[in-house]
């Protein structure tokens, strides 16, 4: 899990936007967060952790969590660099104030790798005034705030104030963390939370394309964009993990016809891949063939190994069962190859093993041994030993 603790070893700039026509006295508070998160930054830069937390409040909560958090990015990280810090708006209330604050900040790992701690990020600032000064009460993640507070909102209309409010950091990669809560939460079984929070991310996908957030299911031609093809492709996935076979087939479709119009091949392969699974549970075996062949030649056209290596173990499974053990183990094989390509350790030992068991059926014992071993390695190396104890 990555850790939301995003502060600088080097201070360059603080930027403010639209403070104009303040109070003299909302001025000068202006003035003093600008220095506040100024100094916020500064401090760490120069890995004075005590003055760092000398600028929170008494009201903070859980400063030794926040001390060793930070404490271990800086371990971790080297070369930090700030490229810009500007603050987007402020609403400051008497001895109260709320910050939004951009940050575009890079690192390496001790290994010289980019660090995935740092980055583009919106951060909200919670500071309160004591004794004439500002301090920091609370620092977050502005979009995670966002999702929060959408799946909390109790009507549309609320939900839409939220979006126009922060308009300015919706982006897609919030309607994919919607719809990656929906998928987790009809895995546990809750239906009807997981259509709700899929709801939202169409109301957030409809905002992102202009649309209005009521409008019902469409074409691209009509205004539909991509992240509502997403959108429906996981009310699919959703209505699949909860057995409702008919409703996740019309969804599947929804999607598909969205991702052919706007000549999305990556979105078109995830969904013949869902549609692919759904199919080979429903027992039509011959028809799963033919979607997850159709897309693994869109996610090859699209360059995602990691869409194109499950894909591939799905069709090997579908050939496996077609009594086609030959293609099985092609399949099987790449997609070993293709999840080593995307990087995926876990992946590919996973593959690893199915190229094993079908190699055992077509009796060629010293491979699949080779294949066992190659697999248990990789495990070895993950640390994982449930996975290891399964080889």
């Amino acid at each position: 899990m990555k850790r939301s603790i995003f502060i600088p070893a080097t201070f360059v700039a603080v930027g403010v936007l639209a403070l104009t026509r303040l109070h003299p006295a909302r001025a000068d508070d202006a003035a003093d967060l600008k220095a506040l998160i100024h100094k916020f930054y500064e401090t760490y830069a120069q890995k004075n952790l005590n003055e760092h937390l000398a600028l929170w409040s008494t009201e903070a909560k859980d400063l030794t969590t926040y001390r060793n958090t930070a404490q271990q990015l800086l371990d971790a990280n080297d070369n930090l660099q700030v490229k810009q810090v500007t603050i987007l708006k402020q609403n400051i209330q008497r001895d109260r104030a709320r910050l939004q604050v951009y940050s575009d900040i890079t690192a390496t790992t001790k290994s010289g790798a980019p660090s995935p701690d740092f980055g583009k990020r919106v951060t909200n600032f919670e500071c309160v005034k004591q004794d004439k000064v500002w301090k920091v009460v609370r620092v977050s993640d502005a979009k995670r705030d966002l999702v929060e507070a959408l799946l909390t909102a109790p009507e549309r209309r609320e939900r839409q104030r939220l979006l126009e409010q922060d308009r300015a950091i919706v982006a897609p990669d919030i309607v994919n963390t919607l719809n990656q809560l929906a998928e987790a939460t009809a895995r546990d079984g809750k239906l009807d939370e997981a259509l709700h929070k899929n709801d939202v991310a169409r109301e957030v996908a409809a905002f992102l394309g202009g649309r209005p957030a009521d409008a019902p299911p469409t074409q691209v031609k009509f205004g539909a964009t991509r992240e509502e093809g997403y959108c429906w492709m996981y009310r699919g996935l959703i209505y699949a993990i909860s057995d409702k076979d008919k409703e996740a087939h019309e969804n599947y479709q929804r999607a598909l016809t969205i991702f052919r119009e706007a000549k999305d091949a990556e979105g078109e392969a995830l969904t013949l891949n869902n549609l692919g699974t759904l199919q080979h549970r429903q027992g039509n075996v011959e028809e799963a063939a033919k979607s997850l062949e159709a897309s693994l030649k869109l996610a090859r056209a699209s360059g995602n190994k990691a869409v194109e290596a499950f894909t591939l173990s799905n069709l090997g499974a579908v050939r496996e069962q077609l009594k086609d053990l030959p293609g099985a183990l092609s399949a099987f094989e790449g997609s070993a190859k293709a999840y080593r390509e995307a990087g995926s350790k876990f992946g590919e030992a996973r593959a690893l093993v199915s190229v094993g068991n079908t190699q055992r059926k077509l009796k060629k014992l010293p491979e699949a041994l080779a294949a066992y071993q190659a697999s248990l390695t990789l495990r070895r190396e993950l640390q994982d030993r449930v996975g290891e104890a399964d080889v």
